[in-house]
């Protein structure tokens, strides 16, 4: 009986040490799948939007990234923040009621800030 015990007991750790083993090789493959495809560094565009008459600040207007789905609102002072940007070339655009859309070509490499003046519409 006591022969039977102990076979079963080193069975039994036999088994427990297999299957730790085995969820440790798959966490471990799953930590390099997720460092391989982690985002390469990313950058923070920000500028401020003003009325390029009177210089006051616009708050509401649409900053949008092109050919993306980012899209920030200015606030009260006229100030945007468009983060998470990954490095390279692309196209923001303001628009707001009653003034002409702005678009500026722009190399998102560093984090320099973007001002834009807006005129009204024309009559």
């Amino acid at each position: 009986m006591k022969t039977l015990s102990t076979i079963v007991l080193a069975t039994l750790l036999l088994v427990s040490v297999s299957v730790k083993a085995e969820s440790d090789k798959a966490e471990a493959k799953s930590t390099t799948k997720s460092s391989a495809a982690a985002p390469a560094a990313t950058v923070s565009l920000e500028g401020r939007i003003l009325d390029e008459v009177t210089g006051e600040a616009l708050a509401g207007v649409a900053v949008k990234l092109e050919g993306t789905n980012k899209v920030a609102y200015t606030d009260f002072d006229g100030n945007y923040s468009l983060g998470k940007v990954v490095p390279g070339a692309y196209s923001i655009s303001a628009s707001f009621i009653s003034y002409q859309k702005v678009t500026l070509q722009v190399d998102a490499n560093s984090t320099a800030s973007l001002n834009l003046n807006m005129k009204t519409i024309s009559e």
